[in-house]
């Protein structure tokens, strides 16, 4: 367990009995406290940050003064470094059998996966950061795969600098020649050069390809809508190993549903896996409604030589884009996808 120091901070006096910090002053340089112990953000349930440093698992909380640069976004997202320390008299309200602390620092995110927060209000909510990767978990049928919704988790991954897989569940249900339809649906994603790959997760079918060439020694976050069968690719993956998360977290949680916030879990010959939790939208934040073409690699092509400089895509004459689609170049789906991406800015 790293610290600034030898000395023992989980035997300091409380100042007063089961004391709750409420109160934040952002400071966006400086060290902590020298007391601090370093660690890994490992789930975040509400308030509650559970951080794990070397095998330990500690329950802790934001307060006082904290040392980051993301003062307008996230404080703390699954997968931040940070710097706590112990304090055994803060009162979060459970009763988890965790040593407490306190964030006092966040480090450097260097790739994250964010969205603009549920709501009404114009905030990013980082769902998570410092993953090499993210792969798309998307059923074949019942529910069947969202393109549009691929579409918008790949814009998202490319403003986080994070290499994206598609992956396809549930072809236990289907036969060859109606895998063979959704693979030649698909492909456009492999033409522009993303991963995909086609598994059973009842099953166990592509499994072990899954692990060895995309999740072995990377930390991947995985994404995708309710009903994908998230839950039993996470429990394939790690067997018993979940259940110790999900007795804490139920307790933190206060009996929510397991897949209601976002958790990270080591996989057991090597790697890690951040477990988000299933959504039906996800509206794209940092990005401006004149950048959106630039993100649809497969217009690239074209839309330098529209007649318009500022060109839609939309309703211009002379578009490049909308000609393509109309001779086939580009996949007319993709384009209706672009359309609604657009649409939604205006809303």
């Amino acid at each position: 367990m790293e610290k600034y120091n030898e000395k023992d901070s989980s035997k300091r006096e409380p100042f007063r009995q089961s004391r709750s910090i409420k109160r934040i002053l952002i400071k966006k340089k400086g060290d902590p406290p020298k007391d601090s112990i370093h660690g890994e953000a490992v789930a975040t349930i509400g308030a509650i940050v559970l951080v794990k440093s070397d095998d330990e698992l500690f329950e802790c909380v934001i307060g006082g003064t904290l040392i980051t640069k993301y003062d307008k976004t996230s404080l703390v997202a699954t997968g931040d470094e940070v710097w706590f320390t112990l304090e055994s008299d803060i009162s979060t309200g459970y009763e988890t059998g965790l040593r407490k602390g306190v964030i006092r620092k966040i480090g450097k995110r260097m790739t994250k996966l964010s969205r603009r927060a549920p709501g009404k209000g114009e905030s990013e909510h980082v769902i998570a950061s410092n993953a090499d990767q993210m792969m798309i978990f998307m059923a074949a049928v019942n529910p069947m795969y969202n393109k549009r919704l691929i579409d918008r988790y790949q814009i998202a991954a490319e403003l986080g600098d994070i290499k994206v897989i598609i992956c396809i569940n549930k072809t236990d249900i289907l036969d060859e020649e109606e895998i063979e339809i959704i693979k030649e649906d698909l492909s456009v994603y492999e033409e522009l050069g993303d991963d995909i790959i086609f598994i059973s997760s009842l099953k166990s079918t592509n499994i072990e390809e899954l692990y060895s060439r995309f999740l072995k020694d990377k930390t991947t976050i995985l994404s995708g809508p309710s009903g994908a069968g998230k839950s039993t690719l996470v429990n394939t993956l790690l067997g018993g190993k979940v259940q110790a998360v999900k007795a804490i977290s139920e307790t933190t949680a206060k009996g929510k549903h397991t897949t209601s916030f976002t958790r990270m879990f080591d996989l057991p010959d090597g790697g890690k896996l951040i477990d988000t939790p299933g959504i039906r939208e996800f509206a794209l934040w940092d990005i401006d409604i004149d950048e959106l073409p630039l993100f649809f690699r497969d217009f690239k092509d074209y839309y330098l030589n529209c007649k318009y400089n500022s060109c839609s895509h939309i309703h211009e004459p002379g578009c490049a884009v909308k000609e393509a689609v109309e001779s086939g170049e580009i996949q007319y789906d993709r384009y209706l996808s672009y359309i609604n991406l657009h649409e939604s800015f205006k809303q």
